[in-house]
């Protein structure tokens, strides 16, 4: 499997994680205590944010592979002699 399809589906499942764990925290806040809750939103709030973090250096990893094989197949200085 090509790994930036690999990577886009790990990321589009943690994002559903995120989405239902807030769904759940949402539903049952009613019944939990301030503790639990609190603690529910600081770590939706920490996921969310390694998540983002995690998702830009992967996709800024792969957007410079790209660029360094763009570089690999066409030189940028075509009018040097090489010896």
């Amino acid at each position: 499997m090509n790994m930036r399809l690999a990577f886009h589906i790990f990321t589009i499942f943690s994002h559903l994680f995120l989405l239902a764990w807030i769904l759940i925290a949402l539903q049952r806040s009613g019944t939990w205590n301030s503790t639990i809750i609190f603690w529910n939103f600081a770590g939706i709030s920490l996921y969310g944010a390694l998540l983002i973090f995690s998702t830009a250096k992967i996709s800024k990893y792969f957007h410079l592979k790209e660029l360094m094989n763009k570089n690999k197949k066409f030189p940028k200085n075509k009018t040097t002699i090489q010896r």
